[in-house]
């Protein structure tokens, strides 16, 4: 059941991710449509991803082979698990993650189409 219910959790985190009456939006809350690649998804990686994540990685820490955000199409394949992980779950990076706003902010950038 838990397989089930965790892609439909994703999906309704998407959905509301993207609420555009901004009357109820926090002070704090970021506009999801100012997050774009280069002021928040290409830092993100950089900060939190690439150790790991990418082809060049010295030392990849265990992360699979496949699975790198070198390029924006990389990261679009791998949006939506990313933000399981490491948005909306907090499983990745192992240590040393983001801020809990910086990955409501990633699951924001993603849940909103775009990486």
């Amino acid at each position: 059941m838990f397989k089930i219910l965790l892609p439909f959790s994703i999906l309704i985190a998407f959905a509301t991710a993207c609420d555009s009456d901004s009357s109820s939006e926090e002070p704090n809350d970021v506009d999801c449509s100012l997050l774009t690649y280069q002021n928040f998804g290409e830092p993100f990686l950089a900060d939190y991803c690439l150790g790991c994540h990418s082809s060049s990685a010295a030392n990849r820490n265990g992360a699979p082979g496949a699975v790198n955000f070198d390029t924006l199409e990389e990261v679009r394949t791998r949006s939506i698990r990313m933000n399981a992980r490491a948005g909306i779950g907090m499983t990745m990076p192992p240590v040393n993650g983001p801020s809990p706003q910086e990955r409501e902010d990633l699951s924001q950038w993603i849940g909103c189409g775009n990486p």
